[in-house]
């Protein structure tokens, strides 16, 4: 198997989703797009622990809709998907403010720039 598509397979968790991935020794593709429950498979950990396992193999990695993961993730990525040819990350920045993860952050900076004008 050389691609694994999990979009929007918010019942299979981290530790269903290794099990099958660490056998996959020719998986090149993996897509996590639309994984958004909290106990979904797109997560921080899943992916690094991908990017460990498969990275060398890895070609395309879709992430797009997933507001769980942070910049651990394309860290993790980064370093060691280094054959990496396509990585898709549409719509994350929106679901993660829509979600709420950054949404205080947001907040204080807007009030302090409007403080600092007045």
């Amino acid at each position: 198997l050389e691609h694994l598509d999990m979009s929007e397979c918010d019942g299979v968790g981290e530790i269903g989703l290794l099990a099958v991935a660490s056998r996959l020794s020719m998986l090149r593709v993996v897509s996590f797009a639309g994984s958004k429950a909290q106990g979904g498979a797109a997560t921080d950990f899943v992916v690094k622990e991908l990017a460990q396992r498969c990275g060398n193999r890895m070609k395309a990695v879709d992430i797009s809709y997933c507001p769980r993961l942070s910049d651990a993730a394309l860290i993790a990525l980064a370093l060691h998907c280094t054959n990496l040819e396509r990585l898709s990350v549409h719509r994350t920045y929106h679901y993660r403010y829509t979600y709420g993860r950054r949404k205080k952050a947001t907040t204080t900076t807007t009030a302090a720039s409007s403080s600092s004008g007045s």
